[in-house]
């Protein structure tokens, strides 16, 4: 049997805004893996993001090589959360790509 159709959730607004509670939830759905860039930050930089600019700097490298990540999972049939600030134009042009080449529901 087929899972169902994956889906890219993507859960931006600004800090504070209670996207990883949304994502959470989302993310509690079968075959749906979430995606924190926080998370991902912490443990690839621990240490290192300490100002805006860290986190700035953090985030664009994760960007680099999250759309391909992205769509390896949709290609499996998971679904994915995307926990996400997109607070800027560049994250929200970033995410945009992200969901544009996936091809599947978003």
């Amino acid at each position: 049997m087929l899972k169902p159709e994956p889906t890219l959730h993507l859960v931006c607004d600004k800090i504070a805004a209670g996207k990883s509670t949304l994502a959470n939830r989302l993310a509690s759905a079968p075959a749906t893996v979430l995606i924190s860039e926080g998370r991902w930050l912490s443990h690839l930089y621990p240490g290192e993001i300490s100002s805006l600019e860290d986190c700035v700097r953090g985030s664009a490298r994760l960007g680099e090589v999250m759309e391909d990540h992205v769509q390896a999972l949709l290609g499996t049939r998971q679904s994915v959360g995307m926990d996400f600030p997109a607070n800027t134009l560049n994250q929200r042009q970033r995410l945009e790509k992200i969901f544009k080449s996936a091809g599947f529901a978003y």
